[in-house]
């Protein structure tokens, strides 16, 4: 039996929708900093419209260049509704922690997510991952590296799966190694990643990639979003991750927004989010349709 994991007091913000509450700061590592600590979205118990059976989870990670942001306000409380519990981790920044830490956090969450699977209300075969920015970088890994040892780590919860099932990326960096996209996410915050110059740490930068990874390990779904004129990350970085995907037969989407930037108000509208969410219920209904051909259309 799992023991308790919840804190004292249980924080509701007013922006959760009805019936449903957020449980904060819950450490998936033992003695962990906040960088350690996640926050989850699920139903509240006492409401009596919510069915009480397992349901699919999904994991927000955000962005920041690694060096900056906060589990505090994931998008996709729409998907609580739907029939899903949602959680939005912390994971050590490069202030911290040089890469791996970041994904072996990544992997240490979803562990402990499906360890406390009971007491989250969470079905552990239906977990998805969605971020953005770095945090698109890091779920992009996490599926792409289901099963691989060498990207656990050793902190927190051993000995149980961090498999994710379906992953939405949004804009990540794909492929640290390519020379054209060097401006991608600033050149500052991906030495702060490494510990100096991808030139000087190619191993790192490899083992970050997801691109370089796809075919290594069992092949999950994928909805990637990109903005046509983002700046900080390149476009083609989706892209080489989506042709990769594709060519190793992965049930993959690309999406790619004219006029849209990176990140902030593009990616929040009601049709990107309708997307994402119809994306989980594919995946979680079991009905996985593989999109061969690049989408676009206009933002709103």
């Amino acid at each position: 039996m799992v023991p308790s994991t919840r804190p004292a007091s249980v924080a509701v913000r007013a922006w959760v929708p009805k019936g449903f509450r957020v449980v904060r700061d819950v450490p998936y590592v033992l003695h962990a900093r906040r960088s350690q600590m996640l926050d989850v979205y699920e139903p509240d118990v006492a409401a009596s419209h919510v069915v009480g059976s397992a349901r699919p989870l999904i994991v927000w990670i955000h962005g920041g260049g690694w060096y900056s942001g906060d589990k505090s306000a994931p998008p996709g409380m729409a998907l609580l509704p739907r029939g899903y519990v949602v959680a939005s981790i912390n994971y050590r920044l490069s202030s911290e922690a040089l890469f791996p830490a970041q994904i072996f956090d990544c992997k240490a969450a979803i562990r402990f997510l499906r360890a406390n699977a009971r007491e989250f209300n969470i079905d552990p075969p239906r977990i998805g991952v969605w971020g953005d920015s770095a945090g698109g970088q890091l779920a992009a890994l996490l599926g792409t590296t289901n099963g691989r040892a060498e990207y656990e780590g050793t902190e927190g919860t051993m000995g149980v799966s961090s498999s994710v099932q379906a992953v939405c990326d949004w804009f990540g960096p794909s492929d640290f190694l390519q020379a054209s996209d060097a401006r991608l996410t600033s050149q500052r915050s991906v030495n702060l990643l490494f510990g100096g110059k991808v030139s000087a740490h190619a191993a790192a930068a490899m083992f970050a990639s997801p691109a370089e990874q796809v075919g290594r390990a069992p092949l999950v779904p994928f909805l990637i979003m990109h903005g046509e004129l983002d700046s900080m990350v390149p476009a083609h970085q989706s892209q080489i991750l989506y042709q990769k995907l594709q060519l190793a037969g992965a049930a993959a989407k690309l999406v790619i927004l004219p006029n849209s930037g990176h990140g902030n108000g593009w990616f929040r509208s009601q049709k990107d989010l309708a997307m994402v969410y119809d994306f989980f219920d594919r995946c979680f209904r079991k009905v996985q349709v593989r999109a061969s051909v690049t989408t676009t259309r206009p933002t709103t």
